[in-house]
């Protein structure tokens, strides 16, 4: 085994391991980045220790030989988080002085919101237009206000899941809503977010035990199942019975187990773009960014785009990233990714300093999380952006908190904000 794919691995226990010594919580902000950033970062590097004939999602001009040159970033990078959140994170608990009155106003938002998703979907749906198709070429073609405001939907249950306890009605009913939107819209994101809100939440609060363990363990392998069902299902497109499509997505299931547990494992994997950035910029095809992507990023969450410039808005890392490498293609994305922006502005040597930056953020989130219910969504939120957002750029997750931003300006506004007494340290 290579020795910085073993190194990785020690690693992975041995910060989990002060981790926990610190939080004396097995859920804690190191375990969460070490799990996330292992299945983005370099759970392809293992998995191909076990079946070589696999491939990342990159083009075959995209080399293999850079892959230990990226995982060695990637490991540098996991101490350089780990050291700044075992550092500032502060473990003091707070009781709120800030929460909000009418929580019920949130879930009612996200249910007139998702049915008017739902409505305009069906309108405009088009059986002939495939799955990934019509994507953008640049920044400015990729602004779309209208879906900015359907996606309002999910921050507000997300808000709604961190500051007040669900019952297990509500969840059913918001599961199954998301299932049937999965299922008939092919995008997976949406459910992403709200279930592991919703599970993080419930094991930050809970006493981990065996039992549960294997319970959260099973919740989640049937999750995978399913994410992993709808890309198959949606790539027999030409199949036109429903249950056909159904029968044969299970048969190869069925028969590619092996291969489709690799594939499972693999889901969330950007080492592929990762790679092709690198050899990017080490060809000398494509230059550093040095930080003008996060500057663009912060721009993005007060500017809309279409008002940004045209300067400022090729700064996105993602379509800064697609312009050198797949220009001109519409009908399919690779995605992108943390580490892969990290690589983009400060280059392999001094990718560290966006884990640092990340591990700051993390810091005074998880320090202030109990001080109010705008702190403790936004370091709730946190998470799922990060199992979503870790395939896409800075500009993709400031963004999200932005939605979390505008909902309590507008809850302040409209007076549903009460103040509490004080703050008092236990």
């Amino acid at each position: 085994m290579n020795s910085i794919l073993t190194l990785s691995i020690i690693s992975l226990f041995l910060q989990n391991l002060i981790g926990y010594l610190k939080f004396k919580k097995i859920i804690n902000p190191i375990s969460l980045f070490t799990t996330i950033h292992f299945f983005h970062n370099w759970s392809f590097s293992l998995s191909r220790f076990f079946q070589d004939d696999m491939f990342w999602r990159a083009p075959l001009k995209v080399s293999y030989d850079s892959m230990f040159d990226v995982l060695s970033m990637n490991l540098v990078g996991s101490w350089a988080f780990f050291l700044i959140v075992i550092i500032f994170a502060k473990t003091k608990i707070f009781s709120k002085f800030f929460s909000i009155k009418n929580k019920e106003i949130l879930i009612n938002g996200y249910y007139f919101l998702t049915l008017a998703y739902l409505v305009r979907f069906i309108l405009n749906f088009d059986p002939n237009v495939l799955y990934g198709a019509n994507q953008a070429l640049d920044s400015a073609s990729a602004f779309n206000p209208i879906s900015k405001v359907f996606f309002f939907r999910i921050p507000l249950i997300i808000t709604y899941i961190a500051t007040k306890k669900i019952s297990k009605w509500t969840l059913i009913r918001i599961v199954i809503f998301e299932f049937c939107l999965s299922f008939i819209t092919f995008e997976r994101k949406d459910l992403v977010y709200i279930l592991s809100s919703f599970f993080l939440k419930f094991l930050m609060e809970t006493k981990i035990n065996i039992f549960s363990i294997l319970k959260y363990i099973t919740s989640i392998g049937l999750t995978f199942l399913f994410l992993m069902f709808i890309p198959i299902y949606r790539s027999f497109n030409y199949i036109d019975k429903i249950n056909d499509k159904i029968f044969e997505t299970f048969s190869v299931i069925g028969e590619y187990g092996y291969t489709v547990f690799f594939y499972i494992f693999n889901l969330a994997n950007s080492e592929g773009v990762q790679n092709w950035t690198y050899q990017l910029i080490q060809n000398g095809e494509m230059g550093l960014l040095f930080g003008k992507s996060y500057i663009q990023a912060t721009i993005n969450m007060i500017v809309l785009r279409p008002f940004q410039g045209i300067t400022i808005q090729n700064w996105q890392a993602a379509y800064y990233f697609k312009s050198f490498a797949y220009s001109n293609v519409t009908n399919t994305g690779y995605d992108f990714s943390f580490a892969a922006e990290a690589i983009l502005n400060f280059g392999l040597n001094f990718g560290f300093i966006s884990f640092i930056m990340l591990g700051l953020v993390i810091s005074y989130l998880y320090s202030n999380r109990n001080k109010s219910d705008f702190y403790s969504t936004l370091y709730l939120m946190t998470w799922p952006i990060m199992i979503i957002g870790f395939r896409t750029d800075s500009t993709s997750m400031l963004r999200l908190y932005s939605y979390i931003i505008v909902i309590f300006i507008l809850l302040y506004l409209s007076k549903n904000i009460k103040s509490e007494r004080g703050l008092n340290n236990v």
